[in-house]
């Protein structure tokens, strides 16, 4: 295991190039290399806070879409996949799903390591939210992160509390240029209904992040993050630009047991072949 100072310095360089914008997504191709190569993804599932009833289908669902991609994946709440080195080492792709609270020990972590090594990420839905402590307060709950890790990754973490409105439909638009070098066949606007979270920050206003799809705030009650409120993005970071992919929607069930439009589904499977370096063809 790296010294502890090394670690340090790693996670630093991630951060401040992250906070400021240093890095630039990465070009798409409608081949992309190493597509054809089998990966190790590791679908990691933990959470310590609230509980989405979701998570087991979107992991089946994204298991399943590994497999039908010829890589192999592990579902797993256990911590000591991160925080082992050598086991860390053995993913090429980690992808969060739905997570909240303390998923690991942000001391013995090895996401710094996976991205300086160029290795994917993907984030579904609540993980913006990790490390989070609601406290109360005299004037009410008043959020505290234990860590900003997440949001160094991503781009950005759950605004104040309450970090969400209740649960709409709302109407959503798609990038179509961003959309095609992703190879998704998505309408350039369509009504979904899920959880539109607010941010500390917006990432649609950050350098190096590409915004694939938005949710129109005129349309539902309780957005606050201006003209462009994105909710599903992507970006690259450090020299070895490893590719993460975040995707904000994905609260309810039927996004990936087969009842739901299949948006969100599509939106996840793009997500992960970006990662993955696979080749891009998606339609609904």
């Amino acid at each position: 295991m790296a010294s502890g100072l090394a670690f340090a310095f790693l996670l630093a360089a991630i951060a401040a190039g992250a906070r400021q914008g240093g890095w630039g997504a990465a070009s798409l191709q409608s081949e992309m290399d190493s597509g054809s190569a089998s990966k190790r993804v590791l679908i990691y599932t933990k959470t310590t806070a609230y509980v989405h009833e979701s998570t087991p289908y979107a992991a089946k669902f994204i298991a399943k879409t590994c497999k039908q991609m010829g890589h192999h994946s592990v579902i797993s709440d256990n911590s000591t996949l991160l925080e082992d080195r050598a086991m860390a080492e053995g993913f090429d792709a980690i992808v969060f799903v739905s997570n909240l609270g303390q998923i690991f020990d942000t001391h013995k972590e090895h996401i710094a390591a996976h991205i300086a090594a160029g290795k994917g990420i993907f984030g579904l839905h609540a993980i913006i939210g990790s490390f989070r402590d609601d406290l109360m307060s005299e004037d009410g709950k008043t959020s505290v992160w234990t860590s900003h890790l997440i949001e160094d990754v991503f781009g950005a973490h759950f605004g104040d509390y309450p970090p969400h409105p209740p649960r709409q439909s709302a109407k959503l638009t798609v990038d179509a240029k961003e959309a095609e070098k992703l190879g998704l066949n998505l309408p350039t606007s369509f009504v979904h209904e899920d959880e539109f979270f607010n941010y500390n920050r917006n990432p649609a206003q950050m350098e190096g992040v590409s915004v694939v799809a938005s949710v129109d705030e005129n349309s539902y009650e309780g957005g606050i993050m201006g003209v462009q409120h994105p909710v599903v993005w992507y970006r690259t970071l450090g020299k070895n630009e490893a590719r993460v992919f975040y995707c904000g929607l994905g609260h309810a069930t039927e996004n990936y047991n087969g009842e739901g439009s299949g948006y969100v589904a599509s939106f996840v499977e793009a997500g992960l072949k970006y990662i993955l370096k696979a080749p891009q063809t998606i339609t609904m």
